[in-house]
């Protein structure tokens, strides 16, 4: 018997309604819509491997059996148990202690800024026009004196 490659493309009948037929791309989505509309009594089982193979109780374990989606689902997760687990890392004893280290004053921008030749613009926003006028003029004696 030959086996039929599934694509995406092909038409396939819902297990609630047999007058309904579909794209195999949009059967999940009509899936769940049909079973809430169908008004079935009777609940189909959801395959653990593919969420679009729906059966009833009867046919749930011989479909199990022989799903295509149960083989490639074993197979990666036989490929995850046959990976090399990863190694941990090794803790070096160091003798160096950061916490021992000379204590430094934390940096200031504000003040780096002020002892070069940086250009300062953060002082000038939301002011009046004569306190940015005052902030430029300050500005320009700070770089005459650095120079």
């Amino acid at each position: 018997m030959e086996e039929k490659s599934h694509t995406f493309n092909d038409y396939v009948t819902c297990p609630y309604n047999k007058a309904h037929k579909l794209l195999r791309g949009r059967l999940a989505k009509h899936l769940d819509r049909c079973r809430r509309n169908s008004g079935i009594s009777k609940e189909l089982r959801i395959c653990p491997f593919n969420k679009t193979h729906r059966y009833s109780e009867e046919e749930f374990a011989a479909h199990i059996k022989v799903c295509p989606d149960a083989a490639a689902t074993s197979k990666t997760f036989e490929a995850f148990k046959t990976e090399q687990p990863v190694p941990r890392p090794v803790l070096v004893e160091c003798e160096e202690s950061w916490d021992n280290e000379p204590d430094v004053p934390a940096y200031n921008p504000r003040a780096y800024c002020e002892e070069n030749n940086i250009i300062r613009t953060n002082g000038l926003k939301g002011q009046s026009k004569a306190a940015r006028r005052e902030f430029r003029e300050n500005e320009r004696r700070r770089f005459a004196e650095k120079r």
